[in-house]
Parts: structure tokens; sequence; C-alpha cells
């Protein structure tokens, strides 16, 4: 008998799901495109913002991104290592 019940459920329940993708299927696929191009849109001008200070540099200046952002404070900078050169010699 639990069995029959867990069979009408699983059932009644995918009926009900497609009833509703059915009903409100296009309404659903145009919301959830529109979230995703707003954050498609978000990301690309964040780095649009976010390269802007790359165009500003004169032509040979060399501008050198370690990654560290300036709303950090010292003493988080002061954690983070880059690791140690290794000077490498050819061998003969």
């Amino acid at each position: 008998m639990k069995l029959l019940q867990a069979i009408l459920i699983i059932v009644g329940v995918y009926l009900a799901v497609r009833l509703i993708v059915r009903m409100y299927g296009k309404s659903i696929l145009k919301w959830a495109g529109k979230k995703a191009m707003d954050r498609v849109q978000r990301q690309f001008e964040q780095r649009q913002n976010g390269s802007s200070y790359q165009n500003t540099a004169k032509e040979g200046e060399t501008i050198i991104n370690n990654g560290n952002s300036t709303s950090r404070s010292h003493t988080q900078q002061s954690k983070k290592t880059l690791g140690e050169y290794v000077d490498y010699e050819e061998i003969d």
C-alpha cells in the first residue's frame, strides 16, 4: 500500500510540474534569460571598469598588476607572499 502511495505521489508531482511548465514555460524562460543577460552585462561592465586604468598609461610605461586591491588593509597585504625568486643557471 505504501509503494502505491509513493508511486501516485511521484506521478502527481510529475504531472503538476509538467502542467506548470506548459502554462508558464515561456514566461519562466524569458525571466531566466533576462537574469542571465543582466549578470553577463554586469560582469562585462566590471571588467571594463577594472581595466580602464591600464588605458591611462603613457607609451613605453610598464604597469605591473600583482592583484592587490587598494581596499585591503595593510596587514592583509603583508600576509600575502608572492613567492621567492629562483635564478636557474645553464649547464653545458
